[in-house]
C-alpha cells in the first residue's frame, strides 16, 4: 500500500510520516561501521542471569527457570542454524539499523535515543529501547507481507514487552512501528498503553521464577499455554513435566 499523508493524520502516526520524508533525501546517509549487523548467535540472554522481556515475558515459569538456571541451561538443545532461521532475524535487525541510523543523521533522533540500555534490578531484568522518538517510546517489530496484512493491532507478545520498557521509562503509552519485510515494504503503527495487570503478572512469575532457582527447585509445568516454549521446544533436561 502506498503511503498516504491523509492516511497518516487519520490514524495520527507518529514515526511514520518522517520516516518517509526522511527517505526522500538520501545525501544524508550512514556510513562507516555504524550499519554493521551483529552476530545473530549473539544474544544477553543467552549468558548473564537476567531476565529479559523481549525473550522472557511471554515464556512460563518453567521456561525462564531452565533457561536462567545455569546446570540447566547446558541441557537446553542448541537452536537449529539454518539459512532461513539466521536470515528471519538478520532481516530484523537490518530493518532497526537502517531506521534508527537514518533518524540519526537526518538530526531527527540523537544516537542516544536508540537501543536505549534499560535495568530493573528490582525484578532483575535488562532490556534495550529500540527508539526514544519525539518522547515516545518506539519498538520496531517486521513481518513478512501476508502477515503483516492481517496484522490489525499490537500483538500479545509486543504489549508485554513494551509494557516492562514502560515501567523502567516511567512511561504510560508507547508505540509499535511495523515494518513490512516484503514489496512493498509498508509500515503500521499500534498504540500500547501500560497495563498494571500485565506488569503484575510477569513479575510475580519472574519472582517466582528466582525464588525457585535460589531453592533449586523448579516450577511446575501444569497450565502453560505457550506450545512453543522452551521447554517443549528445545529442553533435553531430567526435570518431570
Amino acid at each position: 500500500m502506498a503511503y498516504s499523508i491523509m492516511r497518516s493524520l487519520a490514524e495520527k502516526q507518529v514515526v511514520i510520516p518522517y520516516l518517509q520524508n526522511s527517505f526522500k533525501n538520501l545525501e544524508n546517509w550512514p556510513v562507516g561501521d555504524v550499519m554493521k549487523i551483529d552476530d545473530p548467535r549473539r544474544h544477553d540472554s543467552k549468558t548473564d542471569d537476567y531476565f529479559h522481556p523481549s525473550i522472557h515475558s511471554n515464556e512460563c515459569a518453567l521456561g525462564c527457570y531452565i533457561q536462567l538456571e545455569p546446570e540447566e541451561r547446558a541441557k537446553l538443545a542448541p537452536e537449529p542454524s539454518t539459512f532461513t532461521s539466521v536470515v528471519n532475524p538478520l532481516m530484523g535487525s537490518v530493518m532497526h539499523t537502517i531506521v534508527q541510523q537514518k533518524l540519526i543523521v537526518d538530526t531527527l533522533v540523537k544516537p542516544s535515543d536508540v537501543e536505549v540500555a534499560l535495568v530493573n534490578e528490582e525484578h532483575h531484568w535488562k532490556g534495550h529501547a529500540d527508539l526514544v522518538f519525539k518522547g515516545e517510546l518506539v519498538d520496531i517489530k517486521t513481518m513478512y507481507a501476508r502477515k503483516f496484512g492481517l496484522t490489525k493491532e499490537a500483538l500479545d507478545y509486543w504489549k508485554t514487552q513494551l509494557n516492562c520498557y514502560m515501567d523502567a521509562m516511567n512511561l504510560e503509552t508507547s508505540i509499535v512501528l511495523v515494518i513490512e519485510t516484503g514489496w512493498p515494504y509498508g509500515m503500521k503503527e499500534f498504540r500500547v498503553n501500560k497495563s498494571n495487570e500485565i506488569l503484575d503478572d510477569i513479575y510475580e512469575k519472574w519472582d517466582f521464577v528466582t525464588q525457585c532457582i535460589k531453592d533449586k527447585t523448579p516450577p511446575s509445568h501444569e497450565g502453560c499455554e505457550n506450545r512453543y516454549c522452551s521447554v517443549r521446544t528445545r529442553y533435553d533436561g531430567d526435570i518431570p513435566l
